[in-house]
């Protein structure tokens, strides 16, 4: 009974173990400001996030060795956007490859993958036509379009954007293995000033540890203590018979 006791305690612990990793958290932000979206937004209505508005927003990765997948969720304009990675693979999503204002499936969504080694501030950058190809970067604040009142901006969120945890409460202290990047490009609304719908372009990413991430010595370790237990535990096993002094 003893050792099945310890068997079991064994196996929750390298159980427990796996989950935490799957569970582990490789994005955060600094900076930016709590923003919910309006009823504007025609992707998701009352989702809570971050801003760029009203001063600098870094995403960033916590963790080395990470594999990303980007993938380009929707799009609601007709201004040229384009979300460009200038990461060690570059690469880039043009609005026009998705139809407009249409929630496409799984297996329509552009998507492209690379690794970020080395922890920090993810290279990405926003453009709008209408404002003659200047880059709104990762850790900007929002910038300001010329001979207009308006400017584009961006928002991310932690938060899943079509589940109910959209609405959850979004801090500083929150971090996740997957983001949402959602781009507003400064069209206006009413009285030359933006719509603020940030639903002009959205990106989710999603990190991974790399394969080479695993501690294999420490897995194959566990599972050698856990195959020599599960022999111990043997109601027909005699230890005696088995170890010689």
């Amino acid at each position: 009974m003893k050792k099945n006791i310890i068997l079991a305690s064994v196996i929750s612990t390298f159980t427990i173990g796996l989950s935490q990793e799957a569970k582990a958290s490789f994005f955060e932000f600094v900076g930016g400001s709590p923003f919910i979206t309006s009823s504007n937004n025609d992707y998701s209505k009352n989702w809570f996030g971050m801003s760029n508005q009203l001063s600098n927003l870094s995403l960033k990765t916590t963790t080395p060795n990470l594999s990303l997948t980007f993938e380009f969720l929707f799009r609601e304009n007709t201004v040229q956007t384009l979300f460009s990675w200038n990461g060690s693979n570059p690469n880039y999503f043009l609005n026009i490859s998705l139809p407009n204002n249409t929630i496409v499936s799984s297996l329509s969504i552009p998507t492209f993958y690379d690794n970020q080694i080395v922890p920090g501030l993810l290279n990405f950058s926003f453009f709008t036509e209408l404002n003659s190809g200047i880059p709104l970067k990762n850790g900007d604040s929002k910038i300001n379009i010329v001979n207009s009142k308006s400017y584009y901006s961006f928002f991310i969120s932690f938060n899943d954007p079509l589940s109910s945890e959209k609405n959850n409460f979004f801090d500083s202290t929150k971090k996740s293995d997957i983001v949402w990047i959602a781009f507003d490009d400064g069209g206006v609304f009413k009285n030359n000033l933006p719509d603020l719908d940030y639903d002009d372009m959205i990106i989710k990413i999603t990190a991974k540890p790399l394969p080479k991430n695993i501690n294999e010595p420490n897995v194959f370790t566990i599972f050698g203590l856990m195959f020599f237990l599960i022999i111990l535990s043997h109601k027909n096993f005699r230890f005696n018979d088995k170890i010689t002094m």
